[in-house]
């Protein structure tokens, strides 16, 4: 995924250190054969990971599951997989991202612990990337490919070998930052091919309400749900609370069209910062006026 958006000063600081690696164990995926016929239509994905950083052994489990393509999406990956933010483990300083394309036996992982260094007496965000493949002797993978319109989609599971693990190189991130990488999505139907969204708030990260000022967004999915997702992501401090709006556009800036209806409203949650907020993601609404105040 990029994203042509231009971030603020980063959140983090590098921090020097040796940390224990993660350790993955337990690895299962699973994909639905997609049958309307009764059976659950869901993807998943679980794992447990163990740590020693932060003072003893810490383990716990990281799951999670998401719908399964519709019949007009024939791919053999997952076009819903939850990809721009951390999903919640079993134990709070645990957290998992998955990213695009997600098969199950061809996909990039992320697990990031949160603790505090007894040494320096920071907290330190330790993140840690893999890419995990079938294709190596990580996972076993039955998978059934043939694809039956309106009976069957590809489907099967993959397991972590049997006594196997992986080993997860950390990297180090001190938070000495109040800000929250926060993550907008929005998508929208357009007349005209190079037509953009654009966003457009009441705080200096979103411009102050000046057009001139908006933030771009890139496209993150050319045709989700039948129309272009576009995404920004952008560093706001911990607590903030603004309103906001999209704009669509031609790609030159000229034919502003305004959303409709009362601004949108967010606050960024409190002990965020150093971490990553999804807002959410909603269907621009049509035209209407600038600002609603």
């Amino acid at each position: 995924m990029m994203w042509k958006t231009l971030l603020l000063p980063a959140a983090f600081c590098s921090f020097v250190a040796a940390y224990s690696p993660f350790i993955i164990k337990n690895l299962n995926t699973h994909q639905p054969n997609g049958n309307p016929d009764g059976q659950t239509n869901y993807y998943r994905i679980q794992f447990d990971v163990t740590s020693s950083n932060g003072g003893a052994n810490s383990t716990t489990t990281c799951q999670t599951f998401w719908g399964d393509n519709s019949w007009l999406q024939t791919e053999s990956y997952s076009m819903a997989v939850p990809t721009g933010n951390w999903i919640a483990c079993g134990a709070n300083d645990f957290r998992f991202q998955l990213f695009p394309y997600f098969s199950i036996g061809n996909f990039s992982l992320a697990v990031q612990q949160n603790f505090t260094d007894a040494a320096t007496n920071q907290e330190i965000f330790a993140t840690a990337k893999t890419h995990m493949s079938n294709s190596t002797s990580t996972l076993n993978c039955d998978i059934n490919p043939e694809e039956v319109m309106y009976q069957q989609h590809a489907h099967g599971d993959c397991n972590m070998a049997s006594n196997g693990s992986v080993s997860l190189q950390v990297e180090t991130e001190a938070c000495n930052s109040r800000d929250a990488t926060t993550i907008f999505e929005v998508s929208g139907s357009f007349d005209n091919n190079g037509e953009e969204i654009v966003l457009v708030g009441s705080i200096p990260e979103l411009g102050n309400w000046s057009p001139t000022k908006a933030v771009s967004m890139s496209v993150t999915n050319p045709q989700s749900a039948g129309a272009p997702t576009f995404g920004a992501r952008l560093e706001i401090a911990e607590g903030t609370s603004f309103e906001y709006k999209y704009i669509m556009q031609e790609a030159d800036g000229s034919g502003k069209t305004w959303e409709c209806c009362e601004n949108r409203v967010y606050t960024i949650p409190a002990n965020s910062a150093c971490g990553e907020i999804n807002v959410g993601s909603d269907w621009f609404r049509g035209g209407g006026s600038p600002i609603q105040t």
